[in-house]
């Protein structure tokens, strides 16, 4: 039982701290584009308000697209990096958003159990 309790408490900090990440790659990325678009904090946030995390990801990426200046090479590693950074937040919407099943004392979640690595393999969600 305590061996339970270790392994539910160690899946518990995996999934704050991912929580906690995530959060500062949103707050990183809606940063870097106020700064882009030129925007003071107050402004940043009455125009980019409404966008959440996939929406900024895209937003972001139409903007660069408009810049008169473009290396090709740097708008393909860009465009990696919000994909990359998309893909995560898929992740992350299964993993906040999911329903979480408690069956003895670790957690039953389906669909993050081979894609995230610090969670215990019991730890799933549907």
């Amino acid at each position: 039982m305590a061996k339970k309790k270790r392994r539910r408490a160690k899946d518990v900090k995996a999934i704050g701290e991912f929580v906690i990440a995530f959060s500062q790659l949103e707050y990183v990325i809606r940063v870097v584009f106020q700064l882009m678009l030129g925007l003071a904090s107050e402004q940043a946030e009455i125009v980019l308000a409404n966008y959440d995390f996939a929406a900024l990801c895209r937003a972001m990426g139409a903007f660069v697209r408009t810049l008169p200046e473009k290396d090709e090479l740097a708008l393909k590693r860009f465009d990696k990096l919000i994909n990359e950074c998309l893909r995560i937040n898929t992740e992350r919407v299964r993993l906040v958003h999911g329903t979480w099943h408690i069956v003895g004392a670790p957690f039953i979640c389906p669909a993050i159990r081979s894609r995230a690595p610090n969670i215990s393999r019991r730890m799933r969600i549907s």
